[in-house]
C-alpha cells in the first residue's frame, strides 16, 4: 500500500498554528525527548496531511513505518510550504 502526503502552500489557513506544533515537535526530536506520547501526537499532526489512504487508521499505520529522515522532511515541509515527500511504499 502506499500514501501520498500534501503539504499545505502558503495560501493554507492556520500557518502559524501548524509551525508552533511542528517547531515543537522538532525541538523535541532534536533534544533526545522522544517518548510514545510525543510520537502519538507527531503521527496525529502529520495524519491531516496524508490524502491517500484515506482511512486514517491505515495511514497511521504507513506513517508509523516512515524513517527519521522522512519525519524530519514532513515536518520542514509543513513548515515551510508544499512538497513532495516520499513514505515507505510510495508510488513517485
Amino acid at each position: 500500500m502506499s500514501v501520498k502526503f500534501k503539504a499545505p502552500d502558503a495560501t493554507t489557513p492556520g500557518f502559524l498554528k501548524r509551525m508552533k506544533r511542528a517547531l515543537s515537535f522538532s525541538e523535541q526530536i532534536q533534544a533526545g525527548k522522544l517518548s510514545a506520547e510525543m510520537i502519538d501526537g507527531l503521527v496525529e499532526f502529520l495524519v491531516d496531511f496524508v490524502i491517500e489512504p484515506l482511512n486514517r487508521d491505515e495511514a497511521k499505520e504507513l506513517l508509523l513505518d516512515a524513517s527519521q529522515e522522512q519525519f524530519e522532511n514532513m515536518l520542514a515541509a509543513v513548515t515551510g510550504g508544499n512538497a513532495a515527500v516520499p513514505l515507505p511504499n510510495s508510488e513517485p
